[in-house]
């Protein structure tokens, strides 16, 4: 296995967009196919209280969906821009949501809740991984020189990573053609 920083990278931004995108497409599908059995339930029961359930229960289906679908849109643009701030917004709004969800895990025996909440940590801690790198790519730290010295003795030296270089542009205010006009006067910004 490589373990070059970049391939370390790419794998972490690559394997985050793919549970993003993954989980955006089955969020999509599964309110789909709610919100068409909600409305056969209703068509079927005659009822005035069961319409109006049944679109309450359409409307909460699809509200709970679409909120999460922007989570995990968030979390894809994240990825996919590189982009720090909607990484760790998206890190952040999942850790909320697994702690949420850890009440759900103990009250429910059902496997499919133990496998969603360690998907939901799994996903967030691949999260906040990719958000460290990419604040550490954003800001990173002094760089270091070694130089050898002539008895062999190392000797470190930091270089700061901001240098102010006072640079000065100039320029001839001379017309085009080498013409008077402005008469060779120079300007100099700083």
């Amino acid at each position: 296995m490589d373990n070059n920083p970049f391939f370390t990278f790419q794998c972490k931004k690559w394997t985050l967009f793919s549970f993003c995108l993954l989980n955006f497409i089955s969020t999509l599908i599964i309110v789909i196919i709610m919100c068409v059995a909600f409305s056969q339930i209703t068509s079927i029961a005659n009822d005035d209280t069961a319409d109006k359930v049944g679109k309450v229960a359409i409307g909460i289906t699809a509200g709970i969906g679409s909120i999460n679908m922007l989570i995990n849109l968030m979390g894809l643009m994240g990825a996919l821009k590189e982009h720090y701030c909607m990484t760790l917004g998206y890190a952040i709004t999942m850790t909320v949501l697994t702690v949420l969800m850890i009440v759900v895990v103990f009250v429910a025996t059902a496997p499919a809740f133990w496998f969603t909440f360690v998907l939901n940590i799994f996903i967030v801690c691949l999260a906040y991984l990719y958000a460290r790198d990419l604040r550490s790519m954003q800001f990173p730290g002094p760089q270091t020189t070694v130089i050898m010295t002539t008895s062999g003795q190392p000797a470190t030296f930091v270089v700061p990573q901001h240098q102010q270089t006072n640079v000065s542009y100039t320029a001839n205010n001379q017309a085009p053609g080498g013409g008077g006009g402005g008469g060779g006067q120079q300007t100099q910004w700083k």
